[in-house]
């Protein structure tokens, strides 16, 4: 792991606010760890610049805290709220989905969140875990 952590990916302000202990299992640190492997590093050399993770893996206290989806991806650890250095949100999101079908790497989810402008507030990548044959990879926006 050469640019991120698990520890980074289980930040919360919302945890640290409420309180609420947000320590992955073993099971979703293996789905950190994987993704930071095989996704995050390598999405990091590619861009050549800093990605910041606002919103990776959350429990299911803190999902609920934050309003999340009963079924949101985050709880598994396989779904990354994801920010660019200089509000470039909407040049990455357009890079990300090309590198991604370039590259041949499987996602659930791709999703330009709240834009101003189309430019994401936030880029949001998910994945399904260890189950490629539900793998989505829908692209859409959230306004």
């Amino acid at each position: 792991m050469k640019y991120f952590t698990i520890k980074e990916l289980c930040y919360s302000d919302t945890a640290k606010k409420y309180k609420i202990d947000n320590t992955p299992s073993e099971e979703i640190i293996e789905n950190l760890t994987e993704f930071i492997e095989n996704i995050l590093d390598l999405l990091r050399e590619a861009w050549g610049s800093p990605i910041k993770v606002n919103s990776g893996y959350r429990c299911e206290k803190l999902n609920r805290a934050v309003n999340g989806s009963k079924t949101s991806e985050h709880l598994l650890g396989t779904a990354y709220d994801i920010d660019t250095a200089n509000n470039q949100n909407k040049i990455f999101i357009e890079w990300l989905y090309d590198y991604l079908n370039k590259n041949e790497i499987l996602f659930s989810q791709l999703i330009n969140e709240k834009p101003d402008n189309n430019n994401p507030s936030w880029v949001h990548l998910s994945f399904e875990g260890r189950h490629p044959n539900r793998y989505r990879c829908q692209y859409f926006t959230i306004k």
